[in-house]
């Protein structure tokens, strides 16, 4: 008798196991995020050809620590955090062709999302993480991360406009402007390219406002801090591509990175982190925890 449950027993152990092989196997070939996890530290996520090709980096906020998450052929850029920091939403031209992709913090799972996305390079999350917001033809879209539903927001009618970028709270858009003015001479239209610089603009369209000054290099490819007090960019200093911070409301900037090209980063700090209320526990709005 003890001989017969105990073989039972290990066939149920068997049968179990074998269970558990299957249902990983299937999670992990269905495209499914398994065991995504955000960093336990405030990270920036950028892209650089430091190592010859372009990759995705993560690097500290002081400039420390720089890693490479996906060492692919293929050039791999604009980089965004989603909201939660588990997942890093990127273009790259691997597989034939660029398109949107999205991989765990940690570089692994890399998986394509989205084909045929209208500026592909532009593409930044909303603050709840479902949709996307990008510019084609001067006019601000937002689509749903499958791409089945694309939205105009708004037309400028006053320039070339790129690179959007959402707050936290979700109420400004940060984004590139190049403002369109009559060109006379060779002379005057490099004056009109120096004027390419970041801006912010509310979510309703209402109060553009100029944030980084034009004068000198482009100030190009925003990204907001998860508190929404600062903005990580872009500028060109003695021919190489490097990343900037700026305070939203000082306007006081800070050099980040003084090496190689640098450039399309993305912030994202655990000590900000989205909450979604519990019915079961409390009553509560959308709000955000910051750990002291």
């Amino acid at each position: 008798m003890k001989n017969s449950k105990s073989e039972r027993r290990k066939t149920m152990n068997v049968r179990f196991f074998v269970l558990l092989c299957c249902i990983s196997f299937l999670l992990f070939n269905s495209g499914i995020p398994v065991w995504a996890k955000a960093p336990s530290t405030a990270k920036i996520v950028f892209s650089s050809n430091r190592d010859g090709n372009w990759d995705i980096w993560t690097m500290n906020p002081d400039g420390s620590n720089p890693v490479n998450l996906t060492r692919d052929a293929s050039a791999d850029f604009s980089p965004v955090w989603s909201p939660t920091g588990e997942q890093i939403l990127f273009v790259s031209f691997r597989k034939g062709g660029e398109s949107l992709y999205l991989m765990n913090a940690d570089g692994n799972n890399i998986r394509k999302v989205l084909d045929n996305w209208h500026s592909r390079s532009s593409a930044t999350w909303s603050p709840d993480g479902k949709r996307i917001a990008s510019v084609s033809d001067a006019v601000l879209y937002i689509a749903t991360i499958d791409g089945k539903s694309v939205e105009p927001v708004a037309q400028t009618g006053f320039g070339s406009v790129g690179d959007p970028a959402w707050s936290p709270d979700g109420n400004q858009i940060a984004f590139v402007l190049h403002k369109f003015r009559a060109i006379q001479n060779q002379a005057d239209a490099i004056a009109w390219q120096d004027e390419e610089t970041i801006y912010l603009i509310n979510r309703d369209g209402s109060q553009l406002r100029k944030l980084v000054s034009e004068k000198g290099p482009d100030a190009l490819r925003p990204t907001w801090s998860p508190d929404g007090d600062e903005i990580i960019y872009q500028q060109e200093v003695r021919g190489f591509t490097q990343l900037f911070k700026i305070d939203v409301r000082s306007r006081a900037k800070t050099q980040l990175t003084h090496k190689g090209h640098n450039s399309r980063a993305d912030w994202f700090d655990p000590a900000a982190l989205p909450v979604q209320p519990n019915v079961e526990l409390l009553t509560a709005t959308w709000g955000k925890l910051k750990q002291k």
